[in-house]
C-alpha cells in the first residue's frame, strides 16, 4: 500500500510590520480651519432654511393681507358719511377686531402691522373727511339761520321783527362765530347777509305798497344801495319774487334739495345694509319700524323710500322686473353730463314705479356707481366699455345677434353679469379687474375668444399664436418689448404705444381666465383650449382671422359712441 509521506512546514510565519503613517497625520491647523469649514457650511444651509422660511412667510402675510383688505375696505365704508369724531374711534376698533388666521406669530405679526398702519392712514383720512362735512353741515345750519333771522326782520308781526333783530345783531357779536369763520370771513359773511337783509326790505315795503317806484329818487336810491346791475334785479323782479324765493336762490334751492337727496340716499342704503346684515347674523343691529317711520316723518327718507323699506322688512324674497333692469344699465351707460346722473339717481331715489320693480340692493348699487363716475368721466368711458363688453360676450347687443327665446335668455344672462360687474365696480376693482372677475363665472360659449380681442398696433393674430405658442409664458414681455422698439424707431406713435400695452395687458388677463377655467385641457385638434384661436389660426388665413379680431371695435363704435378706449 502506497504511503503519503507528510512533511513538516518550513516556512516560520513572520510578524507583521507596524504601518508607518507618520506622513499621513493632518496637522492640527489644517484639521481646524477644515472643522470651521464644515461647521461653516452647516451654518449656511442654517441661513438658508431660516431666509427660505422667512420668505414663505412673507407670502403667506401676503395672500391674508389681500383677504384683510377687503374687511378694511369695508369697515371704512360704514363711515363714508359720518359727521361724528367718534366714529374715527370706532373704525380703529373694527380694525383691531378683524379677525384672520396665520399659520404662525411671523405671519401674524406681520399682518397685524400691516393693519396698524392702515389704521393710522385711513384713520387720519377719515378723521380730516369727518371733519369737513361736520364744517359744511355747521355751515349749512349757520346760513339757514340767518336767512330765518332777516325772514324774521320782515315779518308782519312786531314780536317776530324785534326777535329776528336780536338774534341776528347777536349772531355776528358771538365769539363762537368768530371762532369758526374768523374775523376776514365773518365780516365778508355779514357784508353779504346785510345785503340780503337791504333787498328783503325793499322787497317788503314793494309788497306791502310801502315803496313808490314811481319816486326818481327812491329808484335812484336803490340803485345807489345795489348798483344798476342789482337795481335792476330788484325793481324787475319784486313784484313777482316772494320775500323765501329771494332768500334762497335758485343756486341754493338747487344745493338743498341735493343735500335732502344725499342725506335719502345715505339713510336708504344704510337701512338696507342693517337689514341684511341681520338677516344674516341675527345679533346684528338692525333699526326698528318705529325708527324708520320717525326718519321718514322728518324727511329723512322720502314715501318711495318707506315703502319700499317695509316691503323689504316684510318679504322674503323679491321679484325683480328684468326690463327696469335692463333699462337703468342703459341709462347709466348712456349718461352723458352730470345732470344726466342727476335725474337718474332722482328717480332711483323717489320714483315708486322704479322702487316697486326693483330691489332695494340693486337700487343702492346703481346709486353708488353715480356717485363713483359723477365728475370722472376718465374712469366711467373704462365702466362704459367693459359693460358693453359683457353685452357683446353674452350676445346681449340689440339687433346685431339673436332673436326671440335665444334673445331674452341672452338678455336674462347679460343682467346678471351687470350686477355682478357692478358689485365688484362698487367693491372699488377697476372697471377691467371687474370685468375679468366677472367672465370668470361665463359659460365655455360666453367666454371672450382671445382671437376675436382688439389687437396692438403692428401685432397681428397670426404674431400671437406663433409667440404664444413656443413660449406662451414670455410672450406678454416679448411683444411688449416689440411695441417699445416701433415706438422708439418712430414707426408707432406714443398714443399707439400707450394704447397697444393696454390692449396687450387685456388680451393676456383674458388668456389668464380662460386657462384658469380650461387648465391643460386640449380641443380635438391637440391644443390648449384656453388659447382659443391663438392655438389653432390655419395659414394663409391671417387677413381672415385679423379682420376678425376687429369685430368687438367694430360693434363698440356702433352701440358705444365714443366709449373710446379701443377706438
Amino acid at each position: 500500500m502506497a504511503k503519503i509521506k507528510i512533511s513538516e512546514v518550513g516556512i516560520v510565519p513572520r510578524t507583521p510590520n507596524t504601518p508607518n503613517v507618520e506622513g499621513a497625520t493632518l496637522p492640527l491647523g489644517i484639521a481646524t480651519q477644515f472643522g470651521k469649514a464644515v461647521g461653516s457650511l452647516g451654518k449656511v444651509i442654517e441661513d438658508i432654511a431660516l431666509e427660505n422660511k422667512a420668505e414663505e412667510d412673507a407670502n403667506e402675510a401676503s395672500d391674508v393681507i389681500a383677504g384683510v383688505n377687503q374687511k378694511i375696505t369695508e369697515a371704512k365704508a360704514k363711515y363714508n358719511r359720518s359727521k361724528k369724531t367718534e366714529d374715527v374711534f370706532n373704525f380703529g376698533n373694527d380694525l383691531d377686531n378683524i379677525e384672520f388666521e396665520a399659520s404662525n406669530k411671523n405671519v401674524e405679526a406681520a399682518v397685524k402691522k400691516y393693519i396698524r398702519s392702515k389704521k393710522n392712514s385711513l384713520g387720519l383720512q377719515l378723521g380730516n373727511e369727518i371733519i369737513t362735512r361736520s364744517v359744511e353741515a355747521s355751515e349749512f345750519k349757520k346760513d339757514n339761520d340767518l336767512n330765518s333771522y332777516i325772514r324774521m326782520q320782515t315779518s308782519n308781526n312786531a314780536v317776530d321783527r324785534i326777535e329776528g333783530f336780536r338774534n341776528y345783531e347777536n349772531f355776528w357779536k358771538s365769539a363762537d362765530n368768530l371762532k369758526f369763520y374768523g374775523e376776514t370771513k365773518l365780516n365778508q359773511k355779514k357784508k353779504e347777509k346785510d345785503q340780503l337783509l337791504l333787498k328783503n326790505i325793499y322787497i317788503k315795503k314793494i309788497d306791502n305798497n310801502d315803496l313808490d317806484l314811481t319816486d326818481p329818487k327812491v329808484i335812484e336810491q336803490i340803485k345807489k344801495d345795489f348798483g344798476p346791475v342789482g337795481a335792476k334785479g330788484i325793481l324787475d323782479k319784486a313784484r313777482t319774487k316772494t320775500i323765501s324765493d329771494v332768500l334762497i336762490s335758485d343756486q341754493q334751492q338747487v344745493a338743498e334739495e341735493k343735500k335732502t337727496v344725499e342725506t335719502q340716499l345715505n339713510n336708504f342704503a344704510v337701512i338696507i345694509n342693517n337689514i341684511n346684515n341681520s338677516k344674516i347674523d341675527k345679533d346684528a343691529a338692525t333699526p326698528t319700524l318705529d325708527q324708520v317711520y320717525d326718519l321718514y316723518q322728518v324727511g329723512s327718507l322720502n314715501t318711495a323710500q318707506y315703502n319700499a323699506i317695509l316691503n323689504f322688512i316684510a318679504k322674503d324674497d323679491f321679484t325683480e322686473d328684468k326690463d327696469m333692469l335692463d333699462l337703468i344699465n342703459t341709462q347709466i351707460v348712456a349718461a352723458a353730463t352730470v345732470k344726466d346722473f342727476d335725474d337718474l339717481q332722482a328717480a332711483l331715489n323717489g320714483d315708486k314705479g322704479i322702487l316697486d320693480k326693483v330691489s332695494p340692493e340693486n337700487v343702492v348699487e346703481f346709486n353708488t356707481i353715480i356717485e363713483k363716475y359723477r365728475k370722472d368721466t376718465g374712469k366711467f368711458n373704462d365702466y362704459k366699455l367693459y359693460s358693453e363688453k359683457l353685452k357683446v360676450d353674452v350676445k346681449d347687443v340689440k339687433g346685431l345677434f339673436s332673436s326671440g327665446a335665444q334673445s331674452a335668455e341672452n338678455k336674462d344672462k347679460s343682467i346678471n353679469a351687470l350686477q355682478d360687474y357692478n358689485r365688484f365696480i362698487n367693491q372699488n376693482y377697476s372697471p377691467q379687474d371687474a370685468y375679468l372677475k366677472v367672465i370668470g363665472s361665463l359659460t365655455e360659449k360666453d367666454l371672450p375668444k382671445p382671437e376675436k380681442l382688439p389687437m396692438p398696433t403692428g401685432i397681428t393674430i397670426t404674431d400671437m399664436k406663433q409667440v404664444i405658442n413656443k413660449n406662451p409664458d414670455t410672450a406678454q414681455d416679448a411683444f411688449e418689448s416689440k411695441l417699445t422698439t416701433a415706438y422708439k424707431n418712430g414707426t408707432i406713435n406714443i398714443e399707439e404705444y400707450r394704447e397697444g400695452i393696454k390692449r396687450l395687458d387685456f388680451v393676456f388677463d383674458v388668456l389668464s381666465v380662460r386657462k384658469q377655467i380650461f387648465g391643460e385641457e386640449k380641443s380635438a385638434n391637440g391644443k390648449f383650449k384656453y388659447m382659443g384661436g391663438f392655438g389653432s389660426v390655419p395659414k394663409g388665413e391671417e387677413k381672415k382671422e385679423a379682420e376678425s379680431g376687429n369685430v368687438f371695435s367694430e360693434t363698440i363704435n356702433k352701440i358705444g359712441s365714443g366709449i373710446g378706449m379701443f377706438d
